[in-house]
Order: structure tokens, then C-alpha cells, then sequence
């Protein structure tokens, strides 16, 4: 992305030609940055209020009935549900918006720009940005608007704590590296019968020990990462399983002589 300065203004320039300018703007005195921040400090709780308040009611729609609860907590939110609440708060809160500023006298040109401000500036960040997000959430897990049986409203301190709870026990589990696959094999291995198809001894051993070179030399790397940047490296899972079958692999019981015949047999093919 490409990024250019104006008198008043930082432009940025995609891959495609698309531009975006935002406005830069002149340093506040302190005195006065202090009382700016004081005054979003009083109005943050209103606005907070006034968005879950709003938001109860623009996801309490038949539309979005077939994204209530229907999403895993361990994945994002449709960005169809996120569509769909875009269209449904613009068809309740422009109406609102509008009527205001038409009762004081503005033109419609003027109230239709004051719209477009005042949308971008909800999906740019702030309380609402913030209670949206969440309630949206706890609607696409949960299935529940951020209103209580009572009737009262839920805050986003609580709706936080409510997705938090809905998501623990569901995070994604990586999947198994190829270390792990070789602590399993290892382990089906040593539990192995006579029914155990074991394959070719003499291919296994070439591979295992080309793939034992390679792992050292991972593993003097990692040991070399971890000195630069003092830390010591904690082998983890794999290494304590791979300890234990070495330990159970030495107290192995001898192959069988009807295991020892079929390995001499598969060799000697």
C-alpha cells in the first residue's frame, strides 16, 4: 500500500488503484486535550447504554432468526449476519436520525450528509463499535438478544463475560504435527499382535533414521534460537511421550517366533 502526505490529509493507495484519504489534524493545547478526555470518559457509559439499548432491539428481527445461535464459539461471526444487521440498523436508526435533524429545520441534502457522517462514524470505532460487536456475538453463539427475562439490558462488561464463557472448551485444537504422528506410530508400534501389519523393517529403518537426522538438526536449531534469545525451550508433550516409550520399548517383550518368521519372510521377498 502506498502512502502519501497533503497539507491536511494522509492517502493511502492500494494494489488496485483505490484510494482512501483520511484528514490530519492540528495538536490541542493540553489543557484542553485533558477536558476532551474527561468528557468521553462521563459519555462513554451513556453511549454504552445507548447502543446495547438500540442494538436489543435492531437484533430482535424474524431476519436474522436463522443466525441465532448457530455459529461455533470458536469461529468468527458470519460476515452474512454482520450484512444483514448492517441492513436492518440502517432501515431503524436513519429514520430516527433523520426525523431530528428535519424537526430543526435541515435540508434534506444536509440531513443525507449528516446521515453518512454519523453512519461511518458508528462503524469506525467508539461505544457503539464496541457493543455491537459483542452483542453480535453473544447472538451468534448464544442465540440470545442482550435482554434479560426481567426486561432489563445486559451491559458489554457482561456480554464480554458471557462470550468469553461460551467460547471456553471450544478453542480450535491444533492439529497434530508430524512429531506427534511419530510418538502415535511409535506407540501402535509397541502395542503391536500378530495381527499388526508391520510393512517393510529394512524401508522403515532407512526412513527412520534419514528422519533422525533431520529432527536433530531441528532440534539443534531450536536449541540455537532459544540460546540468541535467552529462553530455554520446553520440549513439551512429544518429548515426555517419546521418553516414555523409549523407557517401555526397552522393557518390551521379544518378538514372538511367528513375528520373527513373518519379518524374516517379508525381507527376504
Amino acid at each position: 500500500m502506498q502512502v502519501s502526505f497533503t497539507e491536511d490529509k494522509i492517502v493511502f493507495i492500494d494494489a488496485k488503484g483505490r484510494s482512501e484519504s483520511l484528514d490530519m489534524f492540528d495538536a490541542m493545547s493540553d489543557a484542553d486535550a485533558v477536558r476532551s478526555i474527561a468528557t468521553e470518559q462521563k459519555a462513554a457509559g451513556s453511549a454504552s447504554k445507548g447502543a446495547i439499548s438500540l442494538l436489543a432491539k435492531t437484533l430482535d428481527n424474524p431476519r436474522l432468526d436463522s443466525y441465532k445461535g448457530t455459529t461455533p464459539a470458536n469461529e468468527a461471526v458470519p460476515n452474512e449476519l454482520k450484512a444483514a444487521i448492517r441492513e436492518i440498523e440502517t432501515e431503524y436508526l436513519k429514520p430516527i436520525f433523520c426525523l431530528y435533524h428535519t424537526d430543526k429545520g435541515a435540508k434534506p441534502a444536509t440531513v443525507e450528509k449528516l446521515w453518512q457522517q454519523y453512519s461511518a462514524d458508528l462503524k469506525a470505532g467508539g461505544s457503539y463499535a464496541v457493543a455491537k460487536s459483542e452483542a453480535t456475538k453473544y447472538f451468534s453463539y448464544v442465540g440470545k438478544t442482550p435482554v434479560c427475562d426481567n426486561g432489563k439490558l445486559l451491559s458489554v462488561a457482561a456480554i464480554k463475560k458471557l462470550v468469553v464463557n461460551a467460547k471456553d472448551g471450544t478453542e480450535k485444537k491444533e492439529k497434530p504435527g508430524i512429531a506427534d504422528k511419530i510418538v502415535t506410530l511409535a506407540l501402535e508400534l509397541n502395542d503391536r499382535t500378530e495381527t499388526t501389519i508391520i510393512g517393510d523393517p529394512s524401508s522403515a529403518i532407512a526412513a527412520l533414521r534419514a528422519m533422525l537426522v533431520t529432527f536433530e538438526k531441528l532440534q539443534r536449531e531450536d536449541m540455537e534460537a532459544a540460546q540468541v534469545a535467552h529462553t530455554l525451550k520446553n520440549p513439551g508433550d512429544v518429548a515426555s511421550k517419546a521418553a516414555a516409550i523409549i523407557g517401555t520399548v526397552q522393557k518390551a517383550p521379544k518378538p514372538t517366533i511367528t513375528e520373527q518368521a513373518a519379518r524374516n519372510t517379508v525381507v527376504t521377498a
